[in-house]
């Protein structure tokens, strides 16, 4: 299942394993739409089974809320999320 929502003017889908990352981790949707809005790309690899995946990041105080994603089409799609603390 994948789920489709507006961020900004474009269009960002969420994989059902990126759901169920994020309520695991107590990351809202509203959490990953200002990631990929404004957060900083800092990775981005080749590969297999995504094509490209890049990583966004954004600092809430002394951690990061850092997004997994890949294009699907035209739009991004996050394929999971999660807190990484600064060291």
């Amino acid at each position: 299942m994948i789920s489709t929502y507006l961020i900004s003017d474009e269009m960002c889908r969420f994989s059902e394993h990126a759901l169920r990352q994020m309520e695991a981790r107590g990351v809202s949707i509203e959490d990953v739409r200002e990631v990929l809005r404004s957060g900083e790309l800092f990775s981005k690899e080749a590969d297999e089974r995504f094509g490209t995946k890049y990583q966004s990041r954004l600092r809430r105080g002394r951690v990061y809320l850092v997004v997994v994603w890949h294009y699907a089409g035209d739009e991004k799609e996050a394929i999971t999320a999660f807190w990484r603390r600064l060291r």
